[in-house]
């Protein structure tokens, strides 16, 4: 995790590079040439480039549909993996947990999804880097 000088630092050269960039698009006039500045981002529109858009998109709809179609099936399924992804190792961490081995398989069962659920709720509440890593050398097999 980066250090409080480190941010300070970072937070200190974002302000001056949006301060320079505020200046340049001020002194020089940009918005003539189609450069717009907000707050957040620096676009750059022209008519050519607008019309050249339009032209390549009039006769491909289909394929246009079809791109948003799978956008959208991608968007999807990345979200499902993630949450398989996420549960899945959550539940590997608890399983590996020394103190839910002797328990009967019901009880093993009902106390690690409830721990993983609990570990997944502290985790999202966090207020620190939502990366946590944890190497359990008895469950992987080696010796303790």
């Amino acid at each position: 995790m980066p250090s409080q000088p480190e941010i300070l630092i970072f937070g200190v050269g974002l302000l001056v590079f949006w301060l320079l960039v505020n200046l340049l698009h001020k002194a020089l006039s940009l918005e003539n040439y189609g450069l717009k500045l907000t707050w957040v981002f620096i676009k750059y529109e022209s008519q050519r480039f607008k019309a050249l858009i339009e032209k390549m998109s009039e006769g491909r709809r289909g394929v246009w549909r079809a791109f948003s179609n799978l956008s959208l099936a991608l968007g999807v399924g990345l979200m499902v993996f993630s949450i398989y992804f996420l549960s899945e190792n959550l539940l590997k961490m608890e399983l590996g947990e020394k103190r839910v081995r002797h328990l009967k398989d019901t009880e093993r069962l009902f106390t690690v999804v409830n721990n993983a659920l609990r570990k997944a709720r502290g985790m999202a509440q966090s207020q620190g880097p939502l990366i946590f890593v944890k190497i359990d050398k008895g469950y992987y097999g080696a010796a303790n």
